[in-house]
């Protein structure tokens, strides 16, 4: 391991893990930078959570490597810098920041010319500033959610098992358009409930008595209550797009 590095503290079995990383990206790279990051990192882990690392080097190329180090699995994320604004442009538009989360809660191990640093800080304003989502964005959005709704009360009479898909997809929807609607972040999936939560009560509540409806009509009703909270439709309504002009040439 480079002796540059600063390795953090992570308990006996984290940290034979990472020593491990940490030798074998050292031998098959030439990190200019270097976060440890996740949950980990965080101080929270769950049972399954990985070590990830996000490697910066000299290199024109990147890429994304998954091992086993210690009996912890590990991601090793591999990048040129050059490939930065691509990555923040790609969390803006899946509302998902995925590469800004693991930089600004990271500890940054390795930082040879301080671009590592400016990315992070970077990161810390990116999310403080949350997601960007026009008027017509949401339109659009509250109009897919009520129309797949609508798809799944019609389909109920002729096939209940695309029916309930339909509803999931048209839950997932409703959910995912609160936390756009907020200008929050997407969450994980696995902290959708404990975020939502915190976002509108309600709406958790809601969504847990769907999630554990046993029948297809206790499905429909409480769906149809999830999407009248988020979109405040339950069926298509009134709203036309802007005007889009000709392409010139």
């Amino acid at each position: 391991m480079d002796r540059a590095i600063d390795v953090p503290a992570l308990g006996v079995r984290y940290d034979n893990a990472l020593a491990l990383a940490l030798d074998y990206l050292c031998e098959r790279f030439e990190p200019t930078a270097v976060v440890v990051t996740g949950s980990i990192v965080r101080g929270h882990p769950d049972a399954s959570s990985d070590l990830d690392i996000f490697i910066f080097h000299a290199e024109p190329w990147r890429q994304r490597i998954q091992r086993s180090f210690g009996g912890v699995p590990v991601e090793l994320f591999v990048n040129h810098p050059g490939f930065m604004e691509s990555y923040f442009a790609e969390d803006l538009a899946s509302g998902r920041p995925t590469t800004a989360h693991m930089l600004a809660t990271g500890h940054l191990a390795l930082d040879r010319d301080g671009c590592m640093t400016a990315w992070i800080d970077r990161a810390r304003e990116f999310l403080a500033a949350g997601p960007a989502v026009s008027d017509e964005q949401l339109t659009n959005l509250r109009y897919s959610t009520t129309m797949v709704f609508e798809d799944a009360l019609d389909s109920r009479a002729n096939d209940a098992g695309l029916a309930t898909n339909l509803l999931h997809d048209a839950v997932a929807q409703a959910l995912r358009f609160r936390f756009w609607q907020a200008r929050r972040w997407q969450p994980r999936a696995k902290d959708l409930m404990s975020a939502l939560a915190a976002l509108d009560a309600e709406l958790a509540a809601l969504a847990r008595r769907y999630y554990r409806a046993g029948t297809l009509a206790e499905r429909v009703d409480l769906a149809g209550a999830i999407i009248q909270r988020t979109t405040g439709e339950t069926g298509a309504f009134d709203w036309e797009s802007p005007r889009d002009p000709l392409p010139a040439g």
